[in-house]
């Protein structure tokens, strides 16, 4: 079974995200943002780490440097809706930092499980 690590700082939206990634096979660990998926990442071996870039408690590229330094084997897929800046900007500048794989928010669970099983190729 694919282990996903699901981390967004927006509960619904997550929770959704997580009923339909288990509805569809996968197992799913959420966090709602760097510092409590750190912890988790510490305790579990992930596939799959998806990290939203703009949330509250921390930021989606020191998610992604974090992964790349204590968990290499992670692949990444970073989401974002855009912000402050475009959401193009943000997955290109998600790319440099290092994610494997890029959406752009809204998607649908399609793409995000297209994405998953790319990223794992």
């Amino acid at each position: 079974m694919i282990k996903i690590l699901f981390i967004d700082d927006d509960p619904s939206f997550v929770e959704a995200m997580k009923f339909l990634l288990q509805e569809n096979g996968f197992f799913v660990a959420t966090a709602n943002g760097g510092p409590e998926a750190f912890q988790i990442a510490n305790e579990q071996e992930f596939d799959v780490v998806v990290t939203d870039v703009l949330m509250s408690k921390s930021h989606g590229m020191e998610v992604i440097l974090h992964m790349r330094e204590f968990h290499p084997k992670f692949k990444i897929i970073t989401i974002t809706g855009g912000g402050w800046a475009s959401a193009q900007f943000h997955l290109d500048s998600a790319r440099l930092f290092g994610s494997d794989g890029l959406l752009a928010k809204p998607f649908s669970i399609h793409e995000l499980i297209h994405e998953i099983n790319r990223v794992l190729k």
